[in-house]
């Protein structure tokens, strides 16, 4: 999962890891992150620190604490 408010940083992700065989899960928030978690089995988290709303570091100790 990349976890990051620029879409960018999804595409170049995607373009790195999918031909290696990676599936990537994107999300836009820590939230959204949090809603596509319980879908997804995510092995890991790609998550940018400074975002909009809950940071980055927010949503690693959601993750730890799950």
């Amino acid at each position: 999962m990349v976890v990051d408010d620029h879409i960018a940083i999804h595409q170049l992700t995607r373009r790195i890891l999918e031909p290696e065989g990676y599936m990537v899960v994107p999300a836009a928030d820590a939230p959204a992150a949090l809603l596509a978690l319980r879908s997804t089995a995510a092995h890991v988290v790609l998550c940018d620190v400074h975002m909009p709303g809950p940071t980055g570091l927010w949503l690693a100790e959601r993750i730890r604490d799950s």
